[in-house]
């Protein structure tokens, strides 16, 4: 008969087992837990930012704790900032600059910075400075006398000058080939308006039976405080221009003349100072002088 297989059961240990409460299953963890678990660290710490949040919700990966100063840009910007001027600061302390010399530039710039102040109180003071007196053009002109005394003018000691006869002086312009300024005197027991009306007379047949003068125009002029009477003419026969002005003083008429193949603004500026030189020494008589006629100049 074969034996029956008992199992040997100890007594404290099957009490145990019979008396002790089953224990509850273990709650099956999510994949996500340990994440879960890492963020709530992080959080607890101050740690968790946004950006960390990302990397922390990647599954399949563990994400070191971000840096506190990463929730703080400021400081980032500030220490750029203050690395670079302390850079320039040693840059500008202890490495050579050549052709600079910053005492001297300084001291430069001072001394521009006066003188450019000085320049400007300058400019708005006004200056007296006195006008500077022209040259007197007639300085060293000579003073012509005729033997009575009766008149005088000046003329340049470098014109050449001659005469040919005692009522009579010619002045050759130096430079100036056959220019002249003749002064003519006569006496006469007429007036002056005779006198022209006699001169034309002759004129308007002295050349070849033909016209040896045409006048383009005449007028009463002013001689200093003498009445005079001037043409501007044209000399036919020669081909010359001519200005001739007519001054009546007691019993004589006075001739002062200029003559060019052509009359220039010089010449005439010329001729015009040697008509202001003139002085009569006898007072003059209140001539009669012709009518002015229109220029035809």
């Amino acid at each position: 008969m074969p034996k029956a297989k008992i199992k040997a059961m100890s007594p404290v240990a099957g009490a145990s087992k019979k008396n002790t409460p089953p224990k509850p299953a273990a709650p099956k963890a999510s994949p996500r837990s340990a994440h879960d678990h890492l963020r709530q660290v992080y959080q607890e710490n101050g740690f968790i930012g946004s950006s960390d949040q990302r990397r922390i919700d990647r599954p399949g990966r563990i994400d070191r704790p971000a840096p506190v100063y990463r929730n703080h840009p400021g400081l980032i910007a500030a220490a750029v900032i203050l690395a670079v001027a302390l850079a320039i600061a040693l840059a500008y302390i202890f490495l050579p600059f050549p052709g600079i010399n910053r005492e001297t530039a300084d001291l430069n710039g001072a001394d521009n910075a006066g003188a450019a102040e000085t320049a400007g109180r300058q400019s708005q003071t006004p200056t007296s400075t006195a006008p500077e007196e022209p040259a007197d053009p007639l300085a060293n002109w000579v003073t012509y006398n005729d033997a009575s005394k009766a008149f005088e003018f000046k003329y340049s000691p470098a014109w050449k000058a001659d005469q040919p006869d005692p009522e009579l002086v010619n002045f050759e312009l130096s430079g100036l080939p056959e220019t002249v300024i003749t002064a003519n005197w006569q006496a006469t027991s007429t007036d002056l308006n005779k006198y022209l009306l006699a001169l034309d007379k002759i004129n308007a047949t002295s050349w070849e039976g033909k016209p040896a003068v045409e006048v383009q125009r005449q007028g009463n002029v002013k001689i200093g405080s003498l009445d005079a009477y001037q043409r501007w003419q044209k000399l036919l026969a020669a081909d010359l221009e001519q200005i001739v002005t007519y001054i009546p003083v007691g019993n004589k008429i006075y001739s002062l003349a200029i003559r060019s193949p052509r009359l220039d603004d010089q010449m005439i500026q010329t001729y015009g100072l040697f008509l202001a030189t003139f002085q009569a020494n006898k007072p003059s008589s209140t001539p009669v002088l012709a009518s002015s006629t229109p220029i035809k100049r």
